[in-house]
């Protein structure tokens, strides 16, 4: 496991997010069922609709918003803890 984006390259500033690596696919599907087991046990909040409003605005994608959320939900790798993704 490692850490990538902002963190990784000395750019973070308090509201960054977190980016994790999770390296070979056993690692990852490990990694994306444990955040899931985590939100759906409680210890993890779901993503409220303003912090993915948030990361919506902050990655410009071509998709309107509802086809951005539905992709990221189906795709199982984004947390939030507190006001941080």
């Amino acid at each position: 496991m490692g850490v990538t984006g902002s963190r990784l390259v000395g750019l973070a500033t308090d509201s960054s997010d977190i980016d994790f690596v999770l390296y070979g696919r056993p690692s990852f599907e490990r990694g994306r069922d444990a955040l899931r087991d985590a939100v759906e046990s409680g210890l993890l909040p779901e993503i409220d609709t303003g912090m993915w409003r948030r990361i919506f605005r902050k990655r410009t994608p071509e998709l309107t918003f509802a086809e951005f959320v539905l992709h990221r939900k189906e795709n199982g790798t984004a947390g939030q803890w507190g006001q941080i993704l």
